[in-house]
């Protein structure tokens, strides 16, 4: 690879105009920069980092959020998939990854070659992105997206229409969703919750199936026995989520396409084992992971966002000085600290959650 690095260089040396061209792709995003081996691209969307940035405040204490981290709070997000893809990538689960900007997915994507694209809460994907990814996926491509990915948002200006109001229903026919706008499980009207539960329209997610895209969890949360933690055998629970999720269309929890649904943090007796806080009033079935083949492709939507927990707990995108979760930890992105509750008290709630994104990561791999 670097032998040919290199001859490349003496192309350019000799020819100015090659130079040129070649500098402008690697401006644009469009130059040769995929990896020999690897066959995973995840987006970093200027896009969505723009839109972050109008909607989410950065530390700001008198905010409803005030550990936000205005667009940064988006890099918490695909940087917990990163995270996850670093792992996987030392432990040659895969042969490595590449970060891919909004140019590649509209001008590049459908000749690169990758197998696996991952979308980390997108939602701000403009049409010609959403129409390239489509075609992609119908081609044969195998797409993962979580929460928020292709879906709309509500907006508080016309300003603010370039970023949330994509063309409608473009992705989600690829998970068979027809829902249009984002709704999310807070909007459930649950009853407050007593201090110290969870807060509302908090979720947790239950295998309902252990195969295709969920097939591998207690072995990458396990390599060497291959067993999952004890509550997940007596629930299905994969327990560290406690957030919101999107309402997809409903299913049951036999239905083919659906390997995982919700139920509410407040609900689950593994939490409130003395029945204590309120339990939220809504039974209808919430699927939290479904997949569908689109034409030759495939796609797997997770309607809750594991990458979110991953990156707070890794502290991929640091962290509000006022922050409470990170008592120890200096501000900068990274862990500068070993990861104990006494530094981060994110600390170890994601080993059943990277399991999950592992085994999903692997299964689109390696489908046909």
């Amino acid at each position: 690879m670097m032998e040919r690095r290199g001859r490349t260089m003496d192309r350019i040396k000799h020819c100015p105009i090659l130079g040129l061209v070649v500098l402008a792709f690697r401006v644009l995003g469009l130059g040769p920069s995929r990896s020999v081996a690897a066959d995973i691209a995840i987006l970093d969307s200027h896009r969505t980092r723009a839109y972050f940035e109008i909607f989410y405040n950065q530390c700001d204490l008198n905010t409803q959020d005030p550990n936000a981290m205005g667009p940064l709070e988006y890099r918490r997000y695909w940087g917990g998939w990163e995270y996850v893809l670093q792992e996987m990538t030392a432990a040659d689960a895969i042969g490595g990854y590449d970060v891919v900007n909004d140019d590649f997915i509209t001008r590049v994507l459908a000749r690169s070659g990758y197998k696996v694209l991952i979308l980390s809460n997108n939602v701000a994907l403009s049409s010609s992105q959403m129409d390239a990814i489509k075609k992609w996926v119908a081609s044969g491509g195998h797409l993962l997206a979580s929460f928020g990915t292709g879906y709309e948002a509500e907006v508080e200006s016309p300003e603010d229409i370039d970023f949330s109001k994509p063309k409608k229903n473009e992705l989600q026919v690829l998970w068979q969703d027809p829902s249009s706008k984002l709704v999310t499980t807070g909007s459930l009207g649950m009853v407050p919750p007593e201090p110290g539960s969870y807060p509302p329209g908090s979720v947790e997610p239950m295998i309902t199936r252990l195969e295709g895209p969920t097939a591998k969890i207690c072995e990458y949360y396990d390599p060497a026995g291959g067993i999952c933690p004890w509550y997940f055998y007596e629930y299905r629970l994969l327990t560290g989520y406690g957030d919101l999720a999107n309402m997809l269309v409903g299913r049951s929890v036999n239905h083919p396409g659906v390997y995982a649904h919700f139920a509410f943090a407040n609900n689950l007796a593994i939490f409130d084992p003395n029945d204590i806080w309120p339990d939220t009033e809504y039974d209808k079935p919430l699927p939290a992971i479904v997949a569908s083949a689109y034409r030759k492709g495939l796609a797997v939507y997770y309607a809750f966002a594991p990458g979110f927990i991953v990156g707070l707990e890794y502290d991929v995108s640091g962290h509000c000085a006022t922050d409470p979760n990170y008592p120890v930890e200096p501000e900068a992105a990274g862990l500068q600290n070993d990861l104990t509750w006494a530094n981060n008290h994110w600390a170890g709630r994601t080993p059943d959650l990277r399991a999950l994104m592992k085994s999903t990561i692997d299964y689109l791999l390696n489908t046909p």
